[in-house]
């Protein structure tokens, strides 16, 4: 999509604006060879749509530059047009390369920097569901502590009862066993 323009006629501005394809014939090509492209608009077919869209203007030539990151990964197209059809000499196109590196820099940091801001917000919302379930994980054994209380203080008691002989005499055998019961519980 078109990012920025500065005297873009109303024809390359509308076709622009809708988005940017790798079919376009001179910045599509400059972005699917990495390399910087020069078109005769008037006079290569591959252009014609292209000088359509600008005749009323007199723009005749076009130079696309990609704007590449690392790894030879594609950010952007800067596309210039001219009145004239004019070849771009080596030292133009590095100079066009040098212009656009800082460019590059600019949007790698503005992906690192979105990056970063998703992976703060992923980290920020895992720690809230951390927070929710340590918070479900007290409720729940509050709620299993209570539950278990009242039938084990019933155990521990009727225990207690049992050794101390309210129900009769007990060997030493079942004082074992209602120690081991009251330990337990």
């Amino acid at each position: 999509r078109l990012a920025a323009s500065k005297q873009l006629p109303t024809g390359i501005l509308e076709r622009y604006t809708q988005g940017i394809t790798l079919d376009d014939p001179v910045s599509g090509l400059a972005a699917k060879r990495r390399v910087g492209v020069v078109a005769d608009l008037a006079n290569e077919a591959r252009a014609a749509d292209l000088h359509a869209a600008v005749r009323w203007s007199g723009l005749r030539g076009a130079w696309a530059t990609p704007i590449l990151g690392s790894g030879n990964r594609l950010f952007g197209v800067v596309i210039t047009f001219s009145r004239v059809v004019a070849e771009v000499s080596p030292d133009e196109q590095r100079l066009a390369d040098l212009f656009t590196r800082p460019l590059s820099l600019a949007m790698q940091n503005l992906e690192r920097s979105r990056e970063a801001r998703v992976r703060a917000e992923t980290i920020s919302q895992m720690e809230e569901k951390v927070r929710q379930m340590d918070q479900h994980k007290t409720e729940f054994m509050s709620l299993i502590s209570h539950e278990m209380r009242t039938p084990l203080n019933a155990i521990i008691g009727y225990a207690q009862m049992l050794k101390d002989g309210f129900s009769g005499d007990l060997n030493e055998q079942q004082r074992a066993d209602v120690q081991t019961i009251m330990d337990s519980a």
